[in-house]
């Protein structure tokens, strides 16, 4: 593969191998024109030979691009070019949950419980995203999971890294099951469910199944079966129970005991039915008192040295307990000083966690790149001085009020946002600050939910500090009231929420185009938010977001366009990503979705919505009713802040249908066939109804009435009689209609011929005539010889 690197592949220009895995190769590459990174991975032509499976997987590659979640490694391209496949992802860098359990594993040791419900919970709310789109991961193991840690987590928000999903559906496992696969990763063999093994139905509960055997392995160190070859996990996945996990993890709580036994369930009907619902149970285990915290001390079960080997339920493994020497962060450490490629200085030398990132890849494997570590470090032994520093951001405390006045405040600024309107700069020229409606305050907030005198800042010698003066609104911190009269710290970066205010403070110089404002200017708003819109502002108030109208009525063939407007009240440049879900991709169509905003600048984007024509087939799968969407808008500099804009698109009703009548003419007591096809978009209820001129004719039909989806066909058998048979004569052409109408009384016709025959035919009675005059001939003959 190397002789990729420094070419170019379709628009990517490919810089270098970020790993290698049994289906083919990743390479890090920047697009041609925009210069973004990418991880691009090649699939082995050998791979994707059979017409069917290039099929699956292109037509899984279009689904999973329509994946938009936090934890979902996003799909941004995919085609074939020079007979190969190939899967464009963004480039995130991080670690592969494969990378960490090996390091664990190496010293024996397993997670900490609760950053293992952590990842499974967050591996379970993308589940979730896919499968209401209708698409199975059917590849869910470690190293397809990638670990990272954003820039900012926000505080109290659980363990701060997070886990996404990668390579949907390249699990290549045919319908029938694991035994008529061509190629299965071994890897993969012990994530595999049931319903992958046996060929059974697959539906979102699988996955589920492999997410509870990567918890058990994140539990206790090890997968449920340790299983080498396609036959092996046929046989234990499908009728094997697992080795209890509170045997190989003794005091591990009985609720998360519990939620994995459900998630193991041989039969999926005693499985979770959504991914959410184990997603909530785990977020419902970290709050349980039946938790013990002290629990979280990373241990592994082990026997003279090694992992306990599989056994018998009915036989108790013997084990001990190592000391908890080293926490997983300590040992993600050490596994980075062994690697020779990279190296980086440690956290006593320059402040910062030590540890390296890799792009998210094929298999987990990666080229590692510098970044932080993805765990929570270990807590060092510093002096209280250094603890303020560190935890506030703060100087060094000087001995005098002055001094830590001009200290702290060189080029500090508070940056105040409000919904629907740029951020306001203030600089925090002096020691002291007072904030509230009242127009004697140092800041003035102009809102009805904000008091007369509501807040005061304060620089200290732990950094600034802010008091809530007993205000009738609160003052808001992560989410909690600031309790009145009690100082509080106020770390940079940190967003206080202030009636319909945020406010953060920072060291940096406000960009030109965000001129700061002079400290007494009163906020007010710039627009009124139309009537009828959805609003919502991003997680850390960094942007908003409108769109309007969010409710709208359409029929086939109608089209209309809905504004997005778009705010960035951040302090800097910020690019945002706009992604459309809930809607047929072929109805709705955005200008862009993907832009650059200054601070304080404001953007409108037209989203066109346009229903097909009545009619065609792409209107028949776009049925009548009400369907939800949301528009989702995220931040690419800082990827923790997104909002979600939620609209609802009502397709009007209509009703058209066809028919066909096959033969059309047919003889007394024959069966016609009425074809039927619902070509609305509503279902549809047909009768069939018949007459004809006189009313002579018996109809008979064992279905007169059919219900009808949208697209569906239906034939119709009806039997037709004539009430009065002729007794000679010549065969009579009947006309009669078949009538098919809807309740609502739209009526479509056909015509058709029945042929009457009489009960004695026509040439009988000529033969007889015949017969007759032949007779007399001969009597003629006979007796004129006779005389």
């Amino acid at each position: 593969m190397g002789k990729f690197i420094g070419q170019q592949f379709d628009q990517y220009i490919i810089e270098t191998v970020i790993g290698r895995s049994q289906l083919g190769t990743v390479f890090r590459a920047r697009t041609r024109n925009t210069n973004r990174l990418v991880a691009l991975k090649l699939i082995d032509a050998n791979i994707t030979e059979a017409p069917e499976i290039e099929q699956f997987v292109l037509q899984t590659a279009q689904l999973a691009s329509c994946l938009t979640h936090p934890n979902i490694v996003p799909l941004l391209n995919f085609g074939k070019r020079n007979g190969r496949i190939y899967l464009a992802s963004e480039f995130i860098e991080g670690r592969s949950l494969d990378s960490i359990q090996s390091a664990l594993k190496k010293h024996r040791r397993v997670m900490q419980m609760d950053q293992a419900l952590h990842i499974a919970a967050q591996l379970a709310d993308g589940l979730e995203v896919a499968h209401q789109e209708g698409l199975v991961h059917g590849n869910l193991k470690p190293s397809n999971v990638l670990v990272v840690r954003p820039n900012n987590p926000p505080p109290g928000s659980g363990p701060s890294f997070r886990a996404l999903l990668s390579d949907f559906g390249l699990s290549l496992i045919p319908e029938q099951g694991i035994a008529a696969a061509q190629f299965t990763p071994a890897k993969l063999l012990p994530y595999l469910s049931p319903e992958q093994c046996t060929g059974a139905p697959l539906d979102g509960r699988s996955d589920i199944y492999s997410l509870g055997v990567l918890l058990y392995q994140l539990m206790s160190g090890r997968t449920p079966f340790n299983v080498t070859s396609s036959t092996e996990a046929i046989m234990r996945h499908s009728l094997e129970r697992p080795l209890p996990v509170i045997t190989l993890r003794p005091g591990l709580p009985p609720p998360v005991a519990h939620i994995i036994d459900i998630a193991l369930a041989k039969n999926p009907a005693n499985r979770y039915q959504h991914a959410s619902e184990m997603a909530q149970a785990l977020r419902q285990i970290t709050q349980s008192p039946e938790v013990n915290p002290a629990f979280n001390t990373p241990v592994m079960v082990h026997t003279e040295g090694q992992i306990v080997a599989e056994t018998s339920p009915d036989i108790k493994p013997s084990y001990h307990v190592r000391p908890d020497t080293k926490n997983v962060t300590a040992i993600l450490k050490d596994l980075n000083e062994e690697e020779d490629d990279l190296t980086k200085t440690s956290p006593e030398q320059n402040g910062t966690p030590s540890g390296r990132d890799m792009a998210s890849g094929a298999d987990g494997s990666a080229q590692r790149h510098h970044a932080p570590i993805i765990l929570d470090p270990e807590p060092v032994s510093v002096s209280p001085a250094e603890k303020d520093t560190a935890e506030y951001g703060a100087v060094i405390v000087p001995e005098s009020p002055t001094q830590i006045f001009q200290a702290s405040l060189t080029e500090t600024y508070i940056v105040i946002s409000h919904q629907g309107r740029p951020p306001r700069y203030i600089n925090m020229d002096r020691p002291r600050f007072r904030i509230g409606r009242a127009a004697n305050n140092d800041i003035v907030l102009q809102a009805p939910d904000v008091s007369r005198h509501h807040a005061f800042l304060e620089m200290t010698k732990k950094g600034w500090q802010i008091t809530d003066l007993g205000s009738s609104g609160g003052t808001y911190w992560n989410r909690k009231k600031l309790k009145p009269q009690e100082p509080e710290l106020w770390p940079a970066d940190q967003t206080v929420q202030i009636g319909p205010y945020y406010l953060h403070w920072q060291h940096e110089k406000p960009l030109e185009e965000a001129d700061p404002q002079v400290v007494n200017e009163q906020m007010t708003q710039l627009f009124q938010v139309p009537a009828g819109a959805s609003q919502r502002q991003s997680v850390h108030g960094r942007f908003n977001a409108v769109l309007y109208p969010s409710l709208l009525t359409l029929g086939p063939g109608q089209e209309t366009t809905l504004q997005i407007e778009l705010f960035n009240q951040g302090p800097v440049i910020d690019t945002f990503k706009l992604t459309v879900s809930g809607l047929h991709r072929s109805i709705f169509s955005l200008s862009q979705n993907m832009l650059s905003l200054a601070p304080g600048a404001r953007a409108s984007i037209p989203l066109v919505i346009h229903l097909p024509q009545p009619g065609t087939l792409l209107a028949r799968r776009i049925p009548a009713g009400p369907r939800p969407f949301k528009l989702t808008i995220q931040s690419i500099t800082f990827p923790d802040e997104m909002s979600v804009l939620a609209g609802q698109l009502t397709v009007s009703p209509y009703e058209s249908f066809s028919i066909g009548l096959w033969p059309g003419e047919i003889d007394n007591g024959g069966t016609c066939r009425v074809l039927t096809r619902n070509e609305g978009n509503t279902t549809t209820t047909l009768s069939l109804t018949s007459h004809d001129k006189d009313g002579r004719i018996q109809f008979v039909s064992k279905q007169p009435r059919v219900k009808l989806e949208p697209g569906d066909t239906a034939t119709q058998d009806v039997t037709l009689y004539y009430r009065e048979k002729p007794l000679f004569g010549r065969t009579r052409r009947i006309p009669f209609e078949l009538e098919i109408a809807t309740d609502n009384g739209t009526r479509k016709t056909k015509s058709g011929i029945l042929n009457i025959k009489p009960r004695i035919p026509l040439w009988v009675i000529v033969f007889l005539e015949m017969a007759l005059i032949f007779m007399l001939v001969l009597a003629i003959l006979s007796n004129r010889f006779t005389g």
